[in-house]
């Protein structure tokens, strides 16, 4: 064991103890050693000391490890101070061995070690974690080498989800240790989701790696590439791993790194990205793809580096460009191409449903009826012919295709008709008194310079025994090599049966077609889509202003039927109170015909009183009520009327707005429940009304209490009887009683109160739902117009936003279209392949 090894784990005394007879406690030894010593003229007792002080310790003695450890004065005494840290932290006096730690000074990299991984384990024991993380990573930097600092660093580092620091770690471990172990955790990191380094910060541990183990690489390779594909820095990413493989030439058979490629080229294409992106990644991505394609993915990435060319070729480089073109050559299709196509399409059309453009319908439909292929369609030109093949299909299903389809358009229409383009066979019947004539032959010969694809077959029904079939294919051949001239059907049919899946690769061909075409039709709505969306702005405007007129309007005219209804109520309840003023004090004067000479004059104010209560209450119960409830019940009507005529302006706005909008958005129905409960309300008030009497006679006013002072004084005298009652008869003529009907009139309405100060509540009740849809109608338009003012802003300033989609498309459509021109020519192809240039 060295020396430093035998201080770290404490049996220094060892060295003095291994001489010595082994049943002897070393404390006796070392004991001995020390008494020895010191009868020396000059002792050195520093080593001694030390030994003892370890003895001490390991039999947990820490007060007397720490004394005999305390005066070591020579080269041991960094470590004899270092112990006794370790002594104080034993016996949990944190400070004081953090202290003494940091005071030791010493140019000992083992003892430095030492003391930095005691400062951790005691931070740690503390929960100071700062510290102890910063006490970690300091001793990684000092020596990592250093028995179990990486491996205490990792666990430490992984416990307090510091992945940063982990992954750090990982990566310094892998290129110092040039260990698989380390590359293998960083793979395990970025499986975790555990990656939040740039992707530069990997590519010299990659280098390493690849001159170590190339299938490690490229495990840790697709392991990064999944990580950062969740993340913003993804592109970055593509642009660190396409320069790392574009400038090493490894000389591996790649197997998942290129499928990722695939994946990533197709997203890129797939009208997500700007293209201005896209133009700075994908050419280092496709020479990358290019320089790794296994043989599964290499016909695909040829194609593609072969189709980014064809629209960027400023971007590509000469020598690519031929290495993809001998790649396509050499290389087989395992792509699906028909069903990527078909998935090409429905994206185009996703995008174009997601920007609002309208595409036209007739091409919609027949790519729709290409991408099924559960049928064959024929096109014909004779329609008894058509009639004979239905009339076989009918009699005798069995013997002919199932999936045939029939389609018929005139001749003389073929050139001009979307149906010729769906067509996978043609047959052709020709004229038996002048067959294959010149107009025939101008017809046919157009069309196939239309439809290469479209494979035409000729039936020639002849009567005559003269017809030569022979000299009839000849000439025809000589216009169409591959033509079949048939006399009977069965041979036609038989021919389809020949056929097989042939009709299928040619199906694609004409689908790529019909999806340029779809392309070009979306380019030129770019105009189109400007022009409707200033004219939609501009329409916004016009609809903002005249709902906001409307909303003006209708506020008005809120108002005006509240003026109008309040006044025609309270015209009722003025006219009522007007009769209760005049017809009241005509009431109470005449019950003075009640006063005869007879009568008990000490209580006759009583009775008057009584009287006259008794009678105004039959006045208000048989006259005013009737009268009152049926003038609210015309009030009600009139109500009605006026909410009527309301309601048909509103119905008029409603047909305006709606046909300026061209859709039926605007709903302006207001509310009748309102006439419903006026009338259960006007029922109510007036089925039952209730009037407090009044005292009228009992009022104490002057004249009252000498009126009555005076019955009381001279009702006892007979003789005065006729003067009482004259007297009695002329206070009550002569009163106004004005007060008093004033009182009746205001009881009277005060039950009606609550409803007239409803009223105009509920006619804005009334009114409230075509004022809310007006106002809603008015924050849709607004948000519409501002939805396209933005789309017009973007697609001015910034017409790539539009066209760019479509270009990316076009690159994927234009890839197909080598897939497809390679696939026909199969391995006879030239390594040179072109396809024309739009």
């Amino acid at each position: 064991m060295t020396l430093e090894n035998s201080l770290i784990q404490k049996t220094y005394y060892e060295t003095f103890t291994l001489e010595a007879d082994k049943v002897e406690h070393p404390a006796n030894v070392l004991g001995n050693l020390y008494f020895s010593e010191q009868k020396k003229e000059i002792p050195d007792l520093s080593n001694i000391r030390f030994a003892q002080g370890e003895v001490y310790f390991q039999m947990q003695d820490f007060e007397a490890a720490i004394y005999k450890w305390e005066n070591i004065q020579n080269e041991l005494e960094p470590w004899a101070k270092k112990n006794m840290a370790d002594a104080y932290l034993e016996l949990e006096l944190f400070e004081t061995a953090e202290n003494l730690y940091r005071s030791i000074s010493t140019d000992s990299l083992t003892l430095n070690t030492e003391i930095t991984l005691q400062l951790f384990e005691l931070y740690l024991s503390e929960q100071r974690i700062a510290e102890a993380d910063q006490m970690m990573k300091h001793v990684v930097v000092l020596n990592p080498s250093y028995p179990n600092v990486t491996t205490i660093a990792r666990a430490f580092f992984e416990e307090q989800n510091d992945w940063e620091s982990a992954v750090d770690l990982a990566v310094n471990e892998a290129v110092r240790t040039k260990s698989l172990e380390w590359f293998q955790l960083l793979s395990k990191y970025a499986k975790a989701g555990h990656i939040t380094k740039p992707p530069g910060y990997f590519i010299s541990a990659l280098t390493l790696l690849a001159s170590i183990d190339m299938k490690e690489l490229e495990k840790l390779l697709v392991d990064l590439w999944s990580s950062y594909q969740k993340e913003n820095t993804y592109f970055t990413w593509l642009q660190e791993i396409n320069s790392f493989l574009n400038d090493n030439q490894f000389d591996y058979q790649w197997k998942q790194l290129p499928t990722l490629y695939q994946s990533a080229y197709m997203k890129m294409v797939s009208g997500k990205y700007s293209i201005s992106v896209c133009k700075d990644i994908a050419p280092d991505l496709l020479k990358a793809w290019i320089n790794i394609a296994s043989s599964s993915t290499a016909f695909a990435a040829a194609a593609s580096l072969l189709a980014w060319n064809d629209l960027f070729s400023e971007y590509m480089e000469e020598e690519m460009v031929s290495k993809a073109e001998a790649l396509l050559a050499d290389s087989q299709n395992e792509d699906q191409l028909f069903t990527e196509s078909v998935t090409l399409f429905r994206k185009i059309q996703n995008w174009a449903d997601g920007h609002k453009i309208h595409m036209d319908e007739s091409t919609l439909t027949l790519i729709g009826q290409m991408s099924d292929l559960s049928n064959q369609y024929v096109l014909f030109n004779d329609q008894s012919t058509i009639d004979r093949y239905q009339d076989r299909v009918t009699n005798n299903e069995k013997a002919l295709p199932q999936s045939l389809s029939i389609l018929y358009v005139p001749e003389n229409k073929w050139a001009s008709h979307p149906l010729t383009r769906l067509a996978d066979h043609c047959l052709f019947t020709l004229n038996t008194n002048a067959p294959f004539t010149h107009d025939e032959q101008l017809v046919l010969i157009h069309i196939k310079e239309q439809l290469p694809e479209l494979h035409i077959d000729f039936m020639l029904r002849s009567e005559s025994p003269e017809t030569s079939l022979d000299d009839l294919r000849k000439n025809i051949q000589a216009y169409f090599p591959v033509a079949h001239v048939f006399d009977i059907e069965e041979q036609w049919l038989e021919s389809i049966r020949d056929q097989r899946d042939e009709w299928k690769r040619k199906r694609v061909t004409r689908l790529l077609a019909e999806i340029r075409r779809l392309l070009a039709q979306l380019i030129e709505q770019q105009v189109i889509v400007e022009q409707e969306l200033i004219k939609s702005v501009d329409q916004d405007e016009d609809i903002l202003g005249k709902l906001k007129g409307s909303i003006h309007q209708l506020d008005d005219l809120v108002d005006e039927k509240k003026r109008v209804i309040k006044e025609a109520f309270q015209t009722i309840k003025y006219e009522i109170k007007a009769e209760f003023e005049k017809t009241i004090p005509e009431i109470i004067k005449n019950t003075s015909e009640i006063i005869k000479d007879d009568s008990d004059f000490k209580t006759i104010h009583i009775a008057l009183n009584e009287e006259m209560n008794k009678r105004i209450a039959s006045y208000i119960e048989e006259n005013v009520m009737p009268i009152y409830a049926s003038s609210l019940q015309d009030w009600i009507s009139f109500s009605k009327n006026e909410f009527e005529l309301s309601q048909e302006q509103l119905s008029e706005w409603e047909q305006a707005f709606n046909a300026m909008l061209a859709e039926e958005r605007i709903h302006l129905s207001c509310d009748f429940q309102v006439l419903n409960d006026w009338r259960r309300d006007a029922d109510r008030m007036t089925s039952a009304v209730h009037i407090e009497q009044e005292n009228i006679m009992l009022r104490r006013t002057p004249s009252q209490v000498l009126l009555k002072g005076a019955g009381k004084l001279l009702g006892v005298l007979p003789k005065n009887n006729t003067v009482l009652t004259n007297t009695f008869k002329n206070f009550i003529q002569n009163e106004s009683f004005q007060e008093t009907a004033t009182a009746i009139s205001t009881q009277f309405f005060q039950q009606f109160e609550l409803f007239e100060k409803a009223i105009e509540r509920d006619i804005q009740i009334f009114f409230r739902e075509p004022i809310a849809e007006l106002e809603k109608m008015v924050e849709e338009i607004k948000a519409e117009k501002e939805e396209n003012q933005s789309a017009l802003a973007e697609m001015t300033s910034n017409p790539e936003a539009f066209r760019g989609p479509l270009r990316l498309f076009e690159v994927r459509l234009r890839q197909y279209e080598w897939m497809d021109y390679a696939e026909q020519v199969k391995v006879e192809m030239p390594v040179e392949i072109k396809i024309d240039k739009e």
